[in-house]
């Protein structure tokens, strides 16, 4: 005799409310009356499948049960077959790390709005966005060319790893830049500066817009962003450590200046008229034929075109993954095929109840195998 633990909600209509599950299910004869203590007042603890026919029924099973009540709860009995019929549950959920295949971004998130650049190596993101401006396309750097991270998962063979020829993007009267970086205090790029997300302006090597950068050679411990060219820049003054996985974000709108570390607003500053963006140029994630450079690990790399709030980076912050496309969860389990239930009220239970359910000879007809019969009780 088999036993089955199946969830309430695998049988249509089922309350598993004041439920007892078996501990134990015997196969013997119709004629044992033996009690079957309850677990508690009004629920069933163990259940018998007798194996002879009913005098009364022209059946092949009967279930016998006995339970002792309370008088306020009625009882339901089910008879069910196992391993029948595989059950199939899918749920969506977001994703709590770096994608390891290829997904797109979730347009239903909001978060995603006007988000114009994603960068996540190993992950392809679509060529463009939900209002149909280009996007970066696997804009990923040489897995052979990253020291640390779990998104290259490269050999370490050189310093810093390449973007280059990368679509353009207008630039905006608002931006934020985010990303996720692994810094290595060791070496550095052209100009001493060890640069994180690199946006070059048109006509600028280096770039109108740097998210995160570097200061002093070789060390790679400051945010800065750059304003019309890389001697232009402000710089923020706290320290980010190396070798630590670490949140960082800018964000502009108008002369409005923020730096924010782990999620959380730890500095800004004011941008003088005659130095703020005027919209005329463009800007690059590695500028289209040129060659920049993205330092160590990156995990990934997002540009908006809009200023986000300190609480959605404080939300990116904790989960940057989310703004992808949610992953399709499949659970699989066993399904039972119901064969028989009965049903009977509190008053008809009482302070004890014995009783059966006597099969019919088209529920017999439905069990495929008697092996796999089990049973489930509740009381109501």
């Amino acid at each position: 005799m088999a036993i089955i633990r199946p969830s309430a909600d695998l049988i249509t209509g089922w309350s598993s409310t004041g439920a007892a599950l078996y501990t134990e299910v015997d196969e013997t004869t119709a004629s044992d009356t033996d009690n079957i203590s309850a677990s508690s007042a009004g629920q069933i603890a163990r259940v018998q499948l007798g194996a002879t026919t009913d005098p009364g029924n022209d059946n092949d099973h009967v279930l016998r049960y006995r339970a002792t009540g309370d008088g306020d709860r009625g009882l339901i009995v089910r008879v069910l077959e196992t391993g029948q019929a595989p059950g199939i549950v899918t749920s969506k959920q977001p994703w709590r790390s770096q994608p390891q295949v290829p997904v797109g971004i979730d347009w239903n998130n909001p978060l995603t709005r006007r988000l114009r650049v994603a960068i996540n190596p190993g992950s392809k993101t679509p060529p463009v966005d939900s209002t149909g401006r280009k996007m970066v396309w696997n804009a990923a750097p040489s897995q052979a060319t990253c020291r640390f991270g779990l998104m290259h998962q490269g050999n370490g063979s050189t310093a810093y790893a390449t973007l280059a020829n990368s679509p353009e993007l207008d630039a905006p009267s608002a931006l934020t830049c985010f990303s996720i970086w692994l810094g290595d205090p060791s070496g550095d790029y052209y100009g001493g500066d060890n640069a994180r997300i690199i946006m070059a302006g048109k006509s600028w090597k280096y770039g109108r817009y740097s998210a995160v950068g570097g200061s002093g050679s070789g060390n790679l411990t400051k945010q800065v962003f750059t304003l019309t060219g890389i001697a232009d820049y402000l710089e923020a003054t706290y320290s980010i450590a190396s070798r630590i996985e670490t949140s960082v974000a800018v964000s502009i709108n108008g002369t409005s200046l923020k730096f924010y570390r782990s999620g959380g607003l730890v500095e800004s500053k004011t941008i003088s008229a005659s130095r703020s963006q005027t919209g005329s140029n463009l800007v690059y994630m590695a500028a289209s034929g040129i060659t920049e450079v993205w330092k160590d690990s990156a995990l990934i790399a997002l540009v908006w075109d809009r200023e986000l709030s300190g609480a959605e980076i404080a939300s990116l912050s904790d989960n940057p993954w989310q703004i992808f496309k949610p992953r399709q969860r499949i659970s699989y389990f066993d399904a039972p095929k119901l064969i028989a239930t009965q049903t009977k009220t509190a008053g008809e239970i009482g302070a004890g109840y014995g009783g059966t359910i006597a099969l019919s000879s088209g529920e017999a007809a439905n069990i495929t195998d008697y092996s796999k019969l089990a049973v489930e009780v509740a009381s109501t």
